[in-house]
């Protein structure tokens, strides 16, 4: 039995590279800091995982071993596996190989790729194609982040953090949105941008390209394929009615409609892009549709805990076109009139400090703001760079930094119509208990 073995194999991504070969028959054991719900569910699947970097846990002769960028280069473990003489990939190297013997679909963006991606797979397994497929968020469909697929296509997202994207071999590729981020790799955001234009540039003459009608890139000699309000494949609508959510889509041959789980313009325009990587792959446009109406969502994108009294939101939003996305989507959903207090908890230092103004004016647009301390993820602590650089740029008065540990004490006391939770950090751990405190 072939063996593999994952440092920082809780993380989203790993953990469905993880599970890729544990469904192939390998064995696969891992490393990561902290138990999660995901890494039980990882045991529960049969996998091993060790919470200490404890060397004597790692085995000495597997036939593969993977890492995550966010592992420092001189963790314990990488070293050891280094010293022995093994090499040690990036999983982004390790997927890209997968890609090369696969039939391709991968979706780039600063924003949206989890989700359209996810939505691709799902839409094809619902049409028969069954596909294989690794999605950097739990599909409600099937609880999972992996999808274990008999035919040759492997549904991808394809990571901009560590140019990790740029060791793909699409067959089909799209890139949803180009907005500045992780500019703590990049540096500025022509550097950036630079980066999806070598992805685009690279794709064989036979792969098709679909671009969102706002990602320009400039100096791109190559065909390409427009989605948005506008361009070959076009959103005409997206409603919020009584019980549901209604979009309506529209190709050269004509309009399609259909009921939509998923709430918001943004997921309709998700839904477009896969509409349009399917439907130029030929596959009948109201097979599509069908298929979108049976798409439950992702966990931590707009998932919603409670509907009312008061309404409870959870989103992974963690850059400020995101938040304006949840923020906008629950005024569009619940009303003008709705007090909304959004809670957020910043990602990383760096993204702090890039974009404190940029945040404080989204947040502006909430009825009360708590902002919790930043949660650091892979990285250390950078001087005057606090939570309170965004609430310093605030023009909404009733605005206040919070612990991110007092926030399941105090949200009971609060009497918002509508309870926003946004960032990409741990508040989705107290999610439980923050339900219980305003339900009591």
């Amino acid at each position: 039995m072939k063996q593999a073995y994952f440092i920082g194999i809780g993380g989203i991504g790993m953990s469905a590279l993880a599970r890729y070969y544990h469904h192939r028959g390998w064995r696969v054991s891992g490393y990561d800091k902290t138990e999660t719900q995901l890494t039980r569910k990882l045991v529960d699947e049969g996998l091993t995982i060790s919470f200490t970097a404890d060397t004597t846990a790692v085995p000495q002769a597997a036939d593969l071993y993977v890492y995550t960028p966010a592992i420092s280069q001189d963790f314990a473990i990488l070293t050891y596996l280094r010293d022995l003489g093994h090499t040690v990939y990036k999983r982004s190297e390790v997927l890209g190989q997968l890609s090369r013997q696969s039939d391709c679909i991968a979706i780039a963006g600063t924003h949206g790729k989890t989700t359209t991606a996810a939505i691709v797979a799902h839409v094809l397994r619902e049409m028969g194609a069954d596909p294989t497929a690794l999605i950097g968020g739990i599909m409600k469909n099937y609880n999972s982040n992996y999808l274990h697929g008999s035919s040759n296509i492997l549904v991808v997202e394809a990571d901009e953090y560590d140019r990790s994207f740029l060791q793909l071999f699409p067959d089909t590729a799209v890139i949803t949105t180009i907005d500045p981020d992780h500019l703590d790799i990049y540096g500025t955001e022509e550097e950036m941008r630079d980066a999806y234009r070598a992805f685009a540039q690279m794709l064989p003459p036979s792969a098709d390209l679909h671009l969102h009608e706002s990602a320009t890139i400039r100096g791109l000699d190559r065909p390409t394929i427009s989605y948005g309000k506008k361009g070959d494949y076009q959103l005409l609508d997206v409603q919020h009615g009584e019980n549901a959510w209604k979009v309506l889509l529209a190709d050269v041959e004509g309009q399609y409609s259909c009921s939509w789980q998923m709430p918001g313009e943004h997921n309709a325009m998700n839904a477009l892009a896969a509409f349009a990587v399917l439907r130029k792959r030929g596959y009948p446009a109201w097979d599509i549709m069908k298929g979108l109406e049976t798409m439950q969502g992702i966990g931590r994108r707009y998932e919603i805990w409670l509907d009312k009294s008061p309404a409870l939101i959870m989103d992974y939003a963690h850059h400020p076109t995101e938040l304006k996305a949840a923020i906008s989507t629950a005024r569009m959903q619940y009303g003008k009139e709705a007090i909304m207090l959004v809670i957020f908890q910043p990602h990383l230092y760096s993204r702090t400090r890039d974009f404190h103004e940029e945040f404080a004016s989204e947040l502006d647009a909430a009825d009360q703001v708590w902002i919790t301390e930043i949660y650091p993820a892979r990285e250390e602590a950078l001087p005057g760079v606090s939570a309170k650089m965004i609430k310093d740029k605030m023009k909404l008065s009733d605005t206040k930094i919070v612990k991110s540990t007092e926030v399941t004490e105090i949200i009971g006391t609060n009497k918002a119509d509508v309870i926003l939770i946004l960032g990409a950090g741990d508040l989705d751990q107290q999610m439980n208990k923050i339900k219980a405190a305003l339900v009591a």
